[in-house]
């Protein structure tokens, strides 16, 4: 299912409103050596993030004091961290989470050359192949929340 050569897994925390996605913070797993990334944005609105039901209560108390970088920033954090000249993103339930992450680069035509403009639905393969949660390997589970459901 995943090409461990290539592969990236990521999950993004944001707040959005049905108009907007206000990126938060972004994890990445490389496949191919299990190295991470995680970056937490300058730039999101921490005053409705801290209102938020879901965000203000599940998200914004585990951000920890880690540094927080501006958007410009994360974007080439990210180029950096991605090894591969042609790399395959999956994310579970990520249609929110693709949209983050190419806009952090800006427009979808500043992508890197290569890179594919879509990501691999990890949840639309496990209904595909019928894969039962628990036969899922342990560390795919602990990655997302989205995991847990």
């Amino acid at each position: 299912m995943f090409n461990l050569d290539k592969g990236y897994t990521f999950d993004c925390e944001f707040l959005e409103d049905g108009i907007t996605i206000d990126f938060i913070s972004m994890g990445i797993v490389r496949l191919c050596d299990n190295k991470t990334l995680y970056v937490i944005s300058n730039e999101f609105n921490e005053k409705k993030a801290l209102a938020h039901e879901f965000v203000g209560k599940q998200v914004l108390p585990y951000l920890g004091n880690d540094p927080r970088y501006s958007k410009a920033e994360i974007w080439l954090m990210i180029q950096k961290f991605v090894i591969h000249d042609d790399p395959e993103w999956w994310c579970y339930c990520g249609g929110f989470d693709w949209i983050c992450l190419a806009q952090l680069c800006g427009q979808m035509i500043e992508f890197p050359e290569n890179w594919p403009y879509f990501y691999h639905e990890i949840k639309q393969e496990i209904s595909r192949l019928n894969i039962a949660k628990e036969d899922l390997p342990k560390k795919f589970v602990a990655f997302s929340p989205c995991f847990r459901r």
